[in-house]
């Protein structure tokens, strides 16, 4: 039996498919018993198991084998479950979610507190136009007010490209309304 850092070189060095598989029938298990913890359903457990493995095949040479595989891995896929669930809470969240937007000429404040039910739907609207990573982003910065850093380090990617995210979000929230609300 090939050991988890034979296969993985494998699968690096050679794009083997055949070493993929076989990491994939030796972790599914473990993998979808990690995802069924958090999300308690079987479908969206067999949905994640799939992400999972998709996302692992592109990011495997991450590993840099510091640690045993199977630690990183079940890291990596209670990193992958966490985000998730903060992702469907978000768009979960979205009807009653509150934005500060700030731009770097002016100001525009968007809350949607039932207030107006206008302004609720117009903004809703508009958020309907940006993507699920971009409300999310959005979410973690405004409503829950986590730093740039932080918010870096819960979706995967640079702090340099959520300041990117967060000012493009913000000003195709700003074109889509014809007033500040």
């Amino acid at each position: 039996m090939l050991t988890d850092k034979s296969l993985i070189n494998d699968i690096i060095t050679n794009k083997s498919s055949l070493g993929f598989e076989r990491l994939y029938d030796r972790y599914a298990s473990k993998t979808y018993s990690t995802c069924f913890y958090y999300v308690k359903n079987e479908a969206e457990a067999q949905d994640l198991t799939q992400e999972i493995f998709i996302k692992l095949y592109i990011q495997l040479e991450r590993f840099n084998g510091d640690s045993k595989f199977s630690t990183w891995f079940y890291s990596f896929c209670r990193n992958f479950c966490l985000n998730y669930l903060r992702s469907k809470r978000v768009m979960a969240n979205l009807d009653d979610s509150i934005f500060f937007l700030e731009d770097e000429s002016d100001t525009i404040d968007l809350y949607i507190d039932g207030y107006s039910t206008n302004r609720s739907e117009m903004v809703y609207e508009a958020m309907k136009s940006l993507s699920e990573k971009d409300i999310s982003i959005l979410n973690l910065k405004y409503k829950q007010n986590y730093s740039v850093k932080e918010i870096a380090s819960i979706v995967n990617i640079g702090e340099s490209a959520v300041k990117m995210r967060l000012k493009r979000a913000k000003s195709r929230l700003a074109s889509q309304l014809p007033i500040a609300v």
